[in-house]
C-alpha cells in the first residue's frame, strides 16, 4: 500500500507542475493571507492583510500565514517569492489523494474504491486552481478531515486528538463544526463524555496563546479569526450575488472591502479591525432582519452553489456537478450497505457547509470536502461495475 499511495503522490503532484509550468494553468496573485505572510517575513508582525497597512489582524488563523512567511523571507517581496509559493502548492494538495487508498480502510470501504478515488483524483485535476495557487488554506483543511477518519479506526489518547483538533482549528475555525459532529456521531459508538471533556479543553490549551494575543493585539476574545462580520457583510447586503466570481466583481464589494478599497483599508487603520468588524456585523445584522426574503434567497441559492459551483469555464463546472451526483450515490448505496463507513462522511458533509451556505459561494470552499465526494462517486463507481458483472455471468445450468 505504501508503494501505491507514493506511486498516486507522484502522479498528482507531477500532473499539477506540468499545468502550472507547461501549460501556465495558475494564478500568482495574492489574496489576505499572503499579505500577512509579507508582513510577518518583513517585520515579524501579523499584520496589514488589505490594499494598505492596517495593523495587527486575526482576518486568517495564524498556521497558514506562518507557513508562507518562509518563502517571502527568502526571496523577498518579489515575484520569484510567488513563483516558490506556487510550485509548493501541488506537494502539499495531492497528499489527499494518496490518502484516499487509506481513507477508504479506515473507513471499512472496499480497497477497490480506494484505489480508484486515489488514481482519479491524482490523473483528473479537477480542483488543480485550488491545489496549484496556494492561496487559501483549503488543501491543509482536507488533510485534517481525512486524517480525522484515522481516529475511528484506532482512536489517540484524548489530549492529543484534542492538540490534533486545537491545530486543525489554528489553520482554520470552520472545521470546528465537522470535529463536533465527528464527535457526536462517536459518542453513539462509546466515546463517553470524560474523553470528550479532555480533548476539548487539549484544543483550547493549543488555540490559548493565539486567543490571548488576539485580545492584548486587537482588545477582543477572538479564539482565532475575527473576520465573520466582514464575510457577511460581503455577502448579505443591497447588490449582493451568491456566488464568489459575480459578487467580488459588484459596486459594493469594491468600494466597500477593505482588500479592494484603499479608503475602507484606511478607515480600519484608523479605527482599528475589531471596531471595524463589529461595525460590519451590526449592519449585516440590521439587513438581514430587514431583508429576511433576500437574505433566504441568497442562502438557498448559496447551498446548491456549494454543491454544484458556478464557474465561467463550463466543461468544469458540470464535471464537478457529474462527480457531486455520482457521489451522493455513492453515499446513499453505502449508507444502506456499511452504515459505519457512511456516517462519518454525512456527519462532515451535513456540519461543514453551514457557514458557507451564509456567505458567497465559491468552489475553493468545496475543497476540504473535495477528497470525500471523489471518494464516495468512486464507491459508486465500483458498486455499479460489481453489479455490471455479475449480472452477465451466466445462470447454472440447473437454472435455465
Amino acid at each position: 500500500m505504501k508503494r501505491a499511495c507514493w506511486a498516486i503522490y507522484l502522479t498528482a503532484v507531477s500532473v499539477r507542475l506540468l499545468l502550472i509550468f507547461g501549460f501556465h494553468r495558475t494564478d500568482f496573485g495574492r489574496a489576505e493571507p499572503q499579505r500577512i505572510a509579507v508582513s510577518l517575513a518583513a517585520t515579524r508582525a501579523f499584520a496589514n492583510p488589505y490594499s494598505v497597512p492596517t495593523g495587527p489582524t486575526a482576518h486568517t488563523g495564524p498556521l497558514f500565514p506562518l507557513l508562507l512567511a518562509p518563502f517571502y523571507y527568502f526571496w523577498g517581496d518579489t515575484r520569484n517569492a510567488d513563483t516558490a509559493r506556487v510550485a509548493a502548492g501541488p506537494f502539499v494538495g495531492s497528499i489527499q489523494y494518496a490518502l484516499l487508498p487509506m481513507a477508504a480502510d479506515w473507513l471499512g470501504l472496499d480497497p477497490a474504491t480506494g484505489w480508484l478515488a486515489g488514481w482519479a483524483g491524482a490523473l483528473v485535476p479537477v480542483h488543480h486552481y485550488v491545489e496549484s495557487v496556494n492561496v487559501f488554506e483549503a488543501p491543509l483543511m482536507s488533510l485534517f478531515l481525512i486524517l480525522s477518519l484515522r481516529f475511528l479506526k484506532s482512536p489517540l489518547a484524548p489530549w492529543r486528538e484534542g492538540a490534533f483538533w486545537g491545530v486543525a482549528f489554528l489553520v482554520s475555525p470552520t472545521l470546528l463544526s465537522p470535529a463536533v459532529a465527528l464527535a457526536a456521531w462517536r459518542s453513539r459508538l462509546g466515546w463517553n463524555w470524560k474523553r470528550l471533556g479532555v480533548t476539548a479543553l487539549s484544543a483550547l490549551l493549543v488555540m490559548l496563546p493565539w486567543t490571548l494575543r488576539n485580545h492584548a493585539r486587537l482588545g477582543g476574545w477572538y479564539p482565532v479569526r475575527d473576520d465573520l462580520g466582514l464575510e457577511l457583510w460581503a455577502s448579505n447586503r443591497d447588490g449582493a450575488f451568491a456566488n464568489e466570481i459575480e459578487n467580488t466583481r459588484s459596486a459594493g464589494f469594491l468600494n466597500g472591502h477593505p482588500f479592494s478599497s484603499v479608503a475602507t483599508a484606511r478607515s480600519v487603520a484608523r479605527t482599528g479591525e475589531a471596531a471595524f468588524e463589529k461595525e460590519r456585523m451590526d449592519e449585516t445584522r440590521v439587513w438581514i432582519l430587514s431583508h429576511p426574503g433576500q437574505f433566504l434567497r441568497l442562502t438557498v441559492k448559496r447551498a446548491f452553489l456549494f454543491w454544484f459551483p458556478w464557474l465561467e469555464w463550463k466543461p468544469l463546472e458540470y464535471l464537478l456537478r457529474l462527480v457531486t451526483l455520482a457521489a451522493f450515490g455513492g453515499l446513499a448505496l453505502a449508507w444502506h450497505e456499511n452504515r459505519l463507513a457512511a456516517a462519518p462522511i454525512a456527519a462532515m458533509w451535513v456540519s461543514f457547509p453551514l457557514v458557507h451556505y451564509a456567505i458567497e459561494s465559491y468552489f475553493r470552499y468545496q475543497h476540504p470536502l473535495w477528497w470525500s465526494l471523489v471518494l464516495m462517486a468512486s464507491y459508486a463507481a465500483v458498486r455499479a461495475i460489481s453489479f455490471l458483472r455479475s449480472s452477465r455471468k451466466p445462470l447454472p445450468a440447473q437454472s435455465r
